[in-house]
């Protein structure tokens, strides 16, 4: 995952800055603010659902047994860290409690498994009825050109 936002950024000339308190970000003519913040949380979100949804949905039966070895050891680096607090393990789900770090298990597993996600997207959406009218009535509810599109003043 991490190779396709490099290639994102380097596609559309952006350049990240990491300081102590803050993230800059500098971008070329072609890309205004808020298509570059939608851009970046929709990423941010696909990111987190695939971390949240890989254990239970994307992977074969040879690969949860890596799966599981893996996410013990983030996790007991997480519990033997090296601030000296002793946390406690959390080994039920992919959602630690907040006294833990989380697992990213987009740092581990790649394009393969995204791919197996966006795969099941288009299963689960398959499903949905065709039938348009719940959505229209909440359109105007839910979603708003001017306010989640274009640049606020």
């Amino acid at each position: 995952m991490y190779v396709a936002y490099l290639l994102f950024l380097y596609n559309y000339d952006i350049e990240i800055a990491w300081g102590a308190d803050k993230i800059t970000v500098s971008y070329g003519d072609d890309v205004n603010c808020s298509h570059l913040n939608a851009l970046l949380l929709s990423c941010q979100m696909i990111t987190d659902y695939f971390n949240m949804s890989l254990g239970k949905l994307l992977l074969y039966p040879p690969e949860r047994e890596q799966y599981q070895s893996e996410l013990l050891r983030q996790r007991l680096l997480n519990l033997n860290g090296a601030d000296g607090n002793n946390k406690q393990p959390h080994l039920g789900s992919a959602v630690l409690p907040d006294n833990t770090v989380p697992v990213r298990h987009s740092s581990v597993y790649g394009l393969p498994h995204l791919l197996r996600l966006f795969k099941w997207f288009g299963e689960k959406f398959a499903d949905l009825p065709q039938d348009s009218d719940p959505i229209l009535e909440n359109r105007e509810k839910y979603f708003s050109v001017r306010r989640d599109y274009e640049p606020q003043e």
